[in-house]
This record gives C-alpha cells, sequence and structure tokens, in this order.
C-alpha cells in the first residue's frame, strides 16, 4: 500500500495476501500479528467498501492489541471504527 499499489490495480493482490497472512495469524494464536495485519487489513477493506468485514476484522484486531496491552494499537483500531461509524 505504501507503494501505490492500490491504486493502480493491486488492490485485489494486496487484500488476498493480507487476508492470508491475517488467516495464518489467527491459526497460530499470535496476537501481535493479528493486530498488526488486522489493523492493515481492515484499511485495505474500507477502500474497497466492505465494512461489515472491516469491523468484524477490526474487533479482532482491538481484541488481540488489547491482549498484548498495545494502548496505541487499541486507540488506532477505534478510531477507526469511528471513522466507519461516521460514514
Amino acid at each position: 500500500m505504501q507503494r501505490g499499489e492500490h491504486r493502480s490495480g493491486g488492490l485485489q493482490q494486496i487484500h488476498d495476501d493480507l487476508a492470508e497472512a491475517f488467516a495464518i495469524s489467527r491459526q497460530f494464536g499470535r496476537p501481535d500479528a493479528i493486530g498488526a495485519v488486522g489493523e492493515l487489513l481492515a484499511q485495505v477493506l474500507a477502500m474497497a467498501g466492505d465494512c461489515e468485514q472491516e469491523l468484524q476484522v477490526l474487533a479482532l484486531a482491538e481484541e488481540a492489541f488489547a491482549t498484548i496491552g498495545d494502548r496505541d494499537g487499541v486507540q488506532r483500531v477505534r478510531a477507526l471504527r469511528l471513522e466507519i461509524a461516521g460514514h
């Protein structure tokens, strides 16, 4: 996403890669990865207009960040949720 590939037709590939990483993170029970990847995946889902799935991913990411005591991560995820609620 930092390279701008989401603007040049690469959004689906970014989504697929993040969705796979998120599933693997959940499978292995890695809250650090669930939070980090979930935060990115939620942003991609928002770009694609999938707010329902985005909210589900954000809930899991927030829980993961809370589990590891990452207050900044929790705050970022909450801010994304508020952004969605405003739309």
